[in-house]
């Protein structure tokens, strides 16, 4: 099915916010922002902005209220990406795609930041592991599902990995995810003839090559490949597939580790 609709992206898992429209032409307009901890404020009157800025109405009350336009909500489609990524930020662009998808009876669909990478790498998944930093010297990872006696991360339960499965843009891949130093990825990975992508520094670049000897390793720096745009053609792809089909699951945050909370110490 050609894609036809509008689709609203979604991505607060960075320092920097960016939300997308687009249509079947591609990009239509974007607005990107240092959100910080006023995200939960800014995220809805940025999505109210550029929608009544390009004209997207809806008929009767919708959670934005009347406004003259030229194009019907109930022809958009919302995709968010749903981590790894700031934890706060995580939940608050999951929420609020979800809320909105169902204020205003659309489709929603999830797509994680590894993802992202791979489409900006325009590179087959079974090619890549896809690595993005952490905190305290850790990383997270993107890899292949090991041999039997190796263990991964579950990315969410049985029922939405069924779901995910059948709009997996390739292959119906369902990748392992990691979170670690490096040296404890390089015991985790038996093949090593993949391609390392993500945000790598030359730090980590030094790192990986350490661990895991002559790998080829690049550096993909989304802002410059145009994370908007990026967003898009990745729910372009996810939409063609799903069709006419409404995908009614909610979308659920990627969690790969637990939140850094901080612990007041007790007073005695």
């Amino acid at each position: 099915m050609a894609f036809t609709r509008l689709l609203l992206a979604i991505d607060t898992t960075r320092e920097y916010a960016t939300i997308a429209l687009g249509d079947e032409s591609g990009l239509v307009d974007q607005i990107s922002w240092k959100a910080g901890q006023r995200l939960s404020m800014e995220l809805l009157p940025k999505i109210r902005d550029l929608l009544g800025k390009n004209k997207i109405r809806k008929t009767g009350t919708s959670l934005f209220g009347k406004a003259a336009g030229s194009r019907l909500l109930s022809c958009l489609d919302i995709l968010v990406v749903t981590g790894p990524g700031s934890f706060t930020g995580n939940r608050i662009g999951v929420a609020t795609a979800n809320a909105l998808a169902y204020a205003w009876n659309v489709p929603v669909v999830g797509v994680t930041a590894f993802e992202l990478y791979e489409e900006a790498a325009n590179i087959g998944r079974r090619e890549t592991v896809v690595v993005l930093e952490n905190i305290h010297d850790l990383v997270y990872a993107s890899i292949m599902p090991q041999s039997d006696n190796v263990t991964g991360h579950s990315p969410s339960s049985p029922r939405l990995r069924r779901a995910r499965a059948q709009l997996s843009s390739t292959d119906n891949l369902e990748k392992e995810y990691f979170v670690g130093t490096v040296g404890d990825l390089s015991k985790k990975i038996v093949h090593t003839n993949q391609k390392f992508i993500g945000e790598i520094n030359d730090d980590l670049k030094k790192k990986i090559l350490k661990a895991f000897g002559k790998v080829e390793v690049a550096n993909i720096d989304l802002e410059k490949s145009d994370r908007a745009k990026i967003l898009l053609r990745s729910g372009k792809k996810i939409f063609e597939k799903l069709g006419s089909k409404k995908f009614v699951l909610p979308v659920s945050v990627l969690y790969i580790s637990k939140p850094n909370i901080t612990i007041k110490a007790k007073h005695k």
